[in-house]
């Protein structure tokens, strides 16, 4: 029987996940695949789905991305996705989560004014 692949919708889609969590990372491709000792052509292949990483390598990844191997599994992205409620200022996370969009708003100022702080060309280095 000759050996198919399916490129089926609910296929989890490891390698697009690296590369999401890697940019969201704020790592570039060489310096993820220094961390985590293959060449940057090797992660490229994992991260455009050309080879499959076995479990080791998954590990290894996790690690130098400092989330959990499980993280991986899951778009980064789905994880920050609300729905809102009509008439509600509460926002309905996909796993049934509650969240205060008062509070979730607050965060994401404070997130959006600490990465201009850290990025800032004007900031004084301490050692």
């Amino acid at each position: 029987m000759p050996n198919k692949k399916t490129n089926k919708a609910y296929k989890i889609k490891v390698g697009e996940n690296i590369r999401t969590w890697r940019e969201l990372k704020g790592l570039k491709q060489v310096d993820l695949a220094k961390r985590i000792a293959i060449s940057p052509e090797a992660l490229s292949n994992i991260e455009t789905g050309v080879s499959k990483p076995n479990i080791e390598r998954l590990e290894d990844i996790a690690d130098a991305l400092e989330i959990e191997i499980n993280q991986l599994l899951v778009n980064p992205q789905q994880l920050f996705t609300f729905n809102i409620n009509p008439g509600s200022n509460v926002l309905q996370h996909p796993q049934n989560q509650n969240f205060d969009k008062d509070l979730l708003d607050r965060l994401m100022y404070v997130m959006e004014k600490m990465t201009l702080f850290f990025t800032s060309p004007n900031r004084q280095k301490t050692n």
